[in-house]
């Protein structure tokens, strides 16, 4: 299990960002590319092509939640396809209206 400062250090990491930054951008791909997206989804793609790190950055945080009882190493040896469903879990979520920060 990964402790909060190794959490933390995490969330800075710049190859996970990186991954996360490519994977967003495919989820937003993704969503344009769906028959019916909704306004929420268009509107939080649209805004991931045009800069992705803000989404990525909150992608990485949710998947480090949901991930806090694995270990460092399990975290960082994720494969890309395994980190992709996980980003794809959190935009299910993110791009649903709420964004952090701005109220609930």
């Amino acid at each position: 299990m990964a402790t909060y400062i190794e959490l933390r250090n995490l969330a800075a990491d710049s190859d996970l960002l990186n991954r996360c930054d490519v994977a967003v951008s495919i989820e937003a791909y993704d969503i344009v590319q769906e028959a019916t997206p909704t306004d929420d989804q268009v509107a939080w793609a649209q805004r991931v092509l045009r800069s992705p790190r803000t989404a990525a950055e909150q992608a990485l945080r949710y998947v480090l939640a949901k991930n806090k009882d694995s270990s460092v190493a399990a975290i960082t040896g994720a494969s890309d396809a395994t980190l992709q469903t996980a980003v794809g879990e959190a935009v299910a979520v993110l791009s649903k209206g709420f964004i952090p920060g701005e109220g609930v």
